[in-house]
């Protein structure tokens, strides 16, 4: 039958002769009819001598009726070389998987690491450069903006001598001739040449009061201020406040020696000239305030006006005084 084996003997595998390196032929035993050999008692084949299953020609366990290697009792077949062999390749494939594996996670983790190293790097490098750059810019913004307050400032300031210049100028010449048409204090003489003298030594005779406060000014700046206070007086319903005039040379020492940072040394001030007098500091002196904004758009309409150094911003801010300037010859 097929997948029997047709031989009706078993070869015993050759057996080395003891002594003489010879090999004795396999002694081959009878088959029973059947194809199979005789089991003994208990269901195991007989073992020959020497502890080793016999085998067939080639070294292999013989076939089973289906075509199968016949498998030892307990259900496992013997392992051979070539088995224990693919085992270990099989082992040692999987452990170089593994380790190649790990290999390549390792090499993955130090390119991650490396690749954030890089990036803080730049990171670090980068934002203090933008913040160099950023000050930077921002200080030349803030340079160009002061700049420009500057140069608006000089340009104001330019503007406001310009205008006090041209008051001047164009006032000195018809200072006395507006004194004349107005004649507001008829009892003072303002129209022909004013007697003067030395700074805080002039003559009564030159000094006229002015209505509302009675302070003292020359004949010609009183006239001129009494006419402003007319005009003051049609918006607000008051003459404005006035609290200083003419100062002898006595009284401007001694204002000096106790404010010399404000008042100016004796002989050397317009007030000691009757040209200049001082708003209520409380009140109407007061920049920003509707009487003084009055003051600083009208007063240059009859002859007087507040100086640039006392101007708010200017070198030393008086916005309460007030200085003559039509007659051309006050002190600058």
């Amino acid at each position: 039958m097929a997948g029997r084996r047709s031989a009706s003997t078993s070869a015993e595998p050759a057996t080395p002769h003891a002594g003489t390196g010879s090999t004795v032929p396999a002694r081959r035993t009878p088959t029973p009819a059947g194809g199979r050999r005789a089991t003994p008692a208990g269901g195991r084949r007989a073992t020959p001598a020497g502890g080793r299953r016999a085998t067939t020609a080639g070294g292999r366990s013989p076939m089973t009726a289906g075509g199968r290697r016949a498998t030892p009792p307990g259900g496992r077949r013997a392992t051979t070389p070539t088995d224990r062999v693919t085992a270990t390749t099989s082992t040692d494939r999987a452990t170089d998987r593994s380790t190649s594996t790990v290999s390549r996670r390792a090499w993955l983790s130090r390119r991650r690491l490396a690749a954030a190293t890089v990036l803080v790097t730049l990171v670090a490098l980068a934002v203090p450069a933008a913040l160099h750059v950023q000050g930077k810019r921002q200080a030349a913004a803030e340079a160009a903006a002061l700049a420009r307050q500057i140069t608006a400032e000089v340009d104001r300031r330019a503007e406001r001598e310009s205008t006090e210049l041209r008051a001047s100028r164009s006032l000195s010449t018809s200072g006395r001739a507006m004194a004349e048409r107005m004649r507001i204090l008829t009892d003072c003489d303002s129209t022909g040449d004013q007697p003067s003298g030395p700074n805080g030594r002039l003559p009564a005779s030159a000094l006229c009061a002015i209505p509302g406060s009675g302070m003292l000014l020359r004949a010609d700046a009183a006239e001129a201020w009494a006419s402003l206070q007319e005009a003051f007086k049609e918006t607000f319903g008051r003459y404005p406040c006035v609290n200083n005039g003419y100062r002898t040379y006595a009284q401007q020492a001694s204002m000096h020696a106790g404010n010399p940072s404000m008042v100016a040394p004796p002989g050397t001030s317009n007030h000691g000239l009757g040209l200049a007098l001082d708003l209520c500091t409380a009140s109407d002196g007061v920049a920003g305030t509707s009487a003084w904004d009055w003051m600083d758009a009208h007063a240059p309409d009859f002859g007087w006006a507040l100086p640039s150094w006392a101007r708010p911003g200017g070198s030393r801010p008086e916005p309460w005084h007030w200085e003559y300037v039509a007659s051309g010859d006050r002190v600058s």
